[in-house]
């Protein structure tokens, strides 16, 4: 299994998006994860914000909803 954050939810959310088919990479600080449509979210590798997945999950559904109109 790959670890892809020290937040155990946002591993878990992180691994879902993979396995539909999106694509993560390592990072410094941060790690990329990119959608199948080729858009490019940053993501923390260990969020101080307790927060951090909900608000992941509310800006991806948001960019994404901008993008296909």
């Amino acid at each position: 299994m790959r670890h892809y954050s020290s937040n155990k939810d946002l591993a878990r959310y992180i691994r879902e998006l993979v396995s539909q088919g999106w694509a993560f990479r390592h990072g410094g600080r941060h790690n990329r994860l990119e959608s199948p449509d080729g858009v490019v979210f940053v993501t923390p590798c260990s969020p101080s914000d307790y927060r951090a997945v909900l608000n992941l999950k509310r800006y991806i559904a948001r960019q994404l909803r901008s993008l296909r109109g």
